[in-house]
């Protein structure tokens, strides 16, 4: 992202889906490495482009997340 160009429509409503889901959570927020946690790396490459099945692969990867984080 740079001033220049701005924020991608599809990276701007993945945020706003984001921000949605975590507005009612108590969290902090702390610096990991990809190399020490790469789904984190595949999560951020996720484009969505308003397909259902997309919307589902999303939802997939991010509940196997959660199970193997045990949040």
């Amino acid at each position: 992202f740079t001033p220049k160009k701005g924020i991608p429509v599809y990276t701007a409503n993945r945020l706003q889906r984001w921000v949605t889901l975590l507005i009612g959570c108590d969290f902090e927020l702390q610096f990991v490495q990809t190399t020490k946690f790469g789904h984190a790396d595949i999560l951020s490459r996720l484009i969505v482009d308003g397909t259902e099945n997309n919307r589902e692969q999303e939802a997939v990867i991010v509940l196997e997340l959660i199970l193997m984080l045990n949040i």
